[in-house]
């Protein structure tokens, strides 16, 4: 099992028991330090995390492993083109040639019209070598089987823990371990 550093609250006043607001910048080099002294690698970020990957990119990823999320597809946007516009613009604030891991921050995206034209982007994104593994965050096992049939992932994000077992319930876990899906 690994475990990331998850980083939204480095870019947004986030959690529901955050009562000091966003992590200082010095503070945030202060936890990647600790995580990376504990055996940590990987870094969980989004372009919806606020200022997340700029405060990341200044401050050095060179021995991090970092996945990063393209944002809800708006109606009138060509899908293809966000990936693509969103790879880039991560890359940049993260200041990294490459990416460990790109998900799809809403994975229902891929089963609106446009699923097509985002599954392309991000295998393209894959074989320009701009991405590692490709994939999407889910909040429920319950759309697997769709998703999966759009894009198979390489990369799948999911709630598990001692109280959500859905994932582990449903059989999926099992299930993508088993086809190399890494969770």
């Amino acid at each position: 099992m690994r475990l990331a550093i998850g980083t939204a609250q480095f870019g947004l006043d986030y959690g529901v028991s955050n009562t000091v607001g966003r992590t200082p910048v010095d503070e945030v080099g202060h936890i990647l330090n600790l995580g990376m002294a504990a055996g940590m690698d990987t870094l969980d970020t989004a372009a919806a995390y606020g200022e997340s990957e700029e405060v990341l990119g200044r401050l050095g990823l060179e021995r991090w492993h970092v996945i990063t999320k393209v944002p809800r597809l708006p109606d009138d946007e060509n899908g293809k083109d966000w990936v693509k516009r969103y790879v880039r613009q991560s890359l940049d604030r993260l200041q990294v040639k490459r990416l460990d891991g790109l998900l799809l921050h809403n994975a229902d995206d891929l089963l609106k019209a446009q699923g097509r034209n985002i599954a392309d982007a991000l295998q393209e994104s894959k074989t320009e070598g701009l991405v590692g593994k490709v994939g999407f965050s889910i909040y429920s096992p319950r759309s697997l089987t769709e998703l999966i049939e759009v894009m198979p992932p390489d990369l799948v994000q999911a709630p598990l823990n001692v109280i959500d077992q859905r994932l582990t319930r449903s059989g999926w876990l099992n299930r993508l371990t088993a086809e190399g899906v890494e969770v």
